[in-house]
């Protein structure tokens, strides 16, 4: 989205509507073991920031953060298709990347074309490093295995518990935790190498457990599990998903993404012991 709770004291591109131009900006990213590469192309359409680039008196910036390793750089550069290349072992988990156009000189009297009527009559005077554009917050996740990553098993790991009979959650590790009573454990061990059994898996140990923690980060005023690996893997599944992503996030809406990101666990469940039932013959009770 873009930011528009940024205050400037002068017109920048990309900011509400003080400049009238584009300034859009992509990259495809390629993961590799040890570089990361952003292949990075920009479209800029205003002329008096394409003439002042020109001129070096402006560059592209790019801001990229990675809050799983506090890993931040800034990266400046002139061409609009240009390849930022990273150390792989400071990226981990979700990664921020923003876009900016800033100022390497003063500039007085700046004045760029396609400005809003609103300051009209008016000129500025722009500062060393000052921003002229900005561009979309983006992220993207640094995982090096797409397919693991995004596997709904990725979301969750299964413990024994020293509790006799009360399964219980933990949110705050790189998975949902879910922590079995030894007895359901050593069953769950038994079943779960068997594929008929992975819609029941689903439906009654993975749904509830990632209800209540979609519910915990949407009551989570602090916003201590937002960065959290698995909640991570779930934007990006939405992300990825068109009618998953149509699912608001909000309070009391975790049972409907969690069923969808689960693929509708119950129903496969019923479909799938209904499929056991016939293959076994199993006479019903009336």
């Amino acid at each position: 989205m873009k930011l528009f709770n940024y205050s400037f004291p002068h017109p920048v591109l990309g900011h509400n509507d003080d400049v009238s131009d584009r300034f859009e900006t992509s990259y495809e990213i390629e993961l590799g073991k040890r570089k990361t590469v952003l292949h990075v192309d920009i479209i800029l359409t205003n002329t008096t920031l394409k003439q002042l680039l020109k001129l070096k008196k402006v560059t592209f910036c790019c801001d990229i953060s990675c809050p799983n390793t506090l890993f931040r750089k800034n990266i400046v550069f002139l061409p609009q298709k240009y390849d930022i290349e990273l150390e792989s072992n400071f990226l981990r988990g979700k990664v921020n990347v923003i876009f900016y156009i800033i100022a390497l000189e003063p500039i007085p009297e700046y004045l760029p074309e396609n400005l809003n009527k609103d300051y009209s009559g008016y000129k500025f005077s722009i500062s060393k490093s000052e921003e002229l554009a900005i561009g979309e917050k983006t992220w993207f996740i640094a995982d090096k295995t797409y397919e693991q990553f995004f596997s709904v098993s990725s979301l969750f790991q299964i413990c024994k518990s020293p509790e006799k009979d009360r399964v219980s959650y933990q949110f705050d590790e790189d998975k949902i935790t879910i922590n079995l009573p030894s007895k359901n454990f050593n069953d769950y061990n038994d079943i779960i190498n068997y594929e008929i059994f992975y819609s029941a898996y689903h439906a009654f140990l993975a749904l509830p457990a990632l209800t209540l923690a979609l519910e915990e980060v949407f009551s989570d005023i602090n916003n201590l599990l937002q960065n959290k690996p698995w909640y991570i893997k779930i934007l990006q599944i939405r992300e990825n998903n068109e009618s998953i992503k149509r699912i608001a996030i909000e309070k009391n809406n975790g049972h409907v993404l969690a069923q969808h990101i689960l693929k509708l666990p119950i129903g496969r469940s019923l479909a799938d012991l209904r499929m056991l039932k016939d293959r076994l013959s199993i006479p019903n009770n009336e």
